[in-house]
């Protein structure tokens, strides 16, 4: 990046990060470190092993949704910083609504005033974090999750497969395992919300087609410090290969388009050979013909007209659906939004 002098404002800038994990390294005294675990909720796990969390607080609604974990000196935080700032900003933790970058920095000072007297929360080290949009739909996000292949990365073909764990097929992504560093996610976030709300007029505040596009740092390549995700450059550099991956890299399923002098019937046997193979379509017609859902005549003019295809019929112009052109869309244009307020020259 050497020779880019950049322009970096925060207004009505849309911020891209969420559920964070830090870690730090801190050197508390026993009084201090008891006033802390106090202070924070947090009580003995392993008295032994000299771990301390506060996972047993129920939902951490007293602390914000910020969960912590203490053992020997190392602490371990986890926090959505989404939700921490509504919590500041309205009491209430949730993170479906706009969220810029002055908000986020807002929050950024908020939890380094909360935590100011034990540790410097800006200097610990990024273990883990999200980097995504929300974008709204014109139908349900479900429809628009069939619509992905996969994505580029590099000289990889990385399917975007369906989450067998979420529920409702309402989540897919790229393969999750301990030794991805990167997973790439797509969800309805309209239903992940609600599904968590108990009252119907909560569940009602959450808007409608709401369908999360993120990239998911499992273990960052490279060593960063808290405050580091907000430095100009680095927000450009995440903008940059964020639009690289869900833009230019991520490829949409592709249906054949029917020549004008082509019948549908026959336009519609070449797809379904395409879609299973001619193996199958002619396995097809002999059990409907053994079972008797067939004539003997319409068995043999099936099989005659399969005979009659050949590799160039097969052979169609191919596009991505209206729906998948919607959602390209809708991505560059909530990126665009993202980025607007980061300019840069050589």
């Amino acid at each position: 990046m050497a020779g880019r002098v950049f322009v970096f404002s925060t207004e009505n800038q849309r911020n891209m990060y969420d559920n964070i994990k830090l870690s730090l390294q801190v050197d508390f005294s026993e009084t201090v470190r008891n006033d802390f675990c106090a202070r924070f909720g947090l009580s003995t796990k392993n008295e032994k092993l000299k771990i301390w969390h506060n996972a047993n607080e129920k939902n951490l609604s007293q602390h914000k949704g910020i969960y912590l974990h203490l053992k020997n000196s190392t602490l371990t935080i986890r926090f959505s910083l989404h939700k921490v700032f509504n919590f500041f900003d309205c009491g209430k933790q949730f993170n479906y609504n706009d969220f810029d970058f002055a908000q986020a920095r807002s929050a950024v000072v908020r939890l380094a005033e909360l935590f100011s007297p034990y540790f410097d929360i800006t200097q610990a080290v990024v273990k883990q974090y999200e980097v995504g949009i929300n974008v709204i739909t014109s139908e349900s996000p479900d429809l628009y999750l069939s619509e992905l292949k996969h994505i580029k990365v590099g000289a990889k073909v990385v399917n975007v497969e369906k989450d067998i764990n979420y529920k409702e097929n309402k989540q897919r992504g790229t393969h999750r395992d301990k030794a991805k560093r990167v997973v790439y996610v797509f969800y309805n976030k309209t239903f992940e919300v609600r599904s968590k709300l108990k009252k119907r007029a909560d569940k009602m505040n959450v808007p409608e087609n709401i369908l999360r596009v993120e990239k998911d740092n499992k273990r960052p390549f490279e060593k960063i410090i808290f405050s580091q995700l907000f430095e100009s450059a680095f927000v450009w550099h995440t903008i940059s290969e964020f639009k690289q991956r869900f833009v230019s890299d991520l490829i949409y399923k592709e249906t054949p388009v029917k020549p004008q002098t082509m019948k549908k019937s026959d336009f519609d046997l070449c797809k379904k050979i395409l879609e299973i193979g001619l193996i199958e379509v002619k396995r097809e017609y002999e059990n409907e013909y053994k079972t008797g859902k067939t004539a003997r005549a319409t068995y043999y003019r099936h099989l005659k007209k399969l005979e009659q295809l050949n590799p160039q019929t097969l052979e169609f112009e191919k596009e991505i659906s209206e729906r998948a052109k919607e959602l390209k869309s809708l991505i560059v244009s909530k990126l665009n939004e993202v980025s607007k307020m980061t300019q840069f020259s050589e």
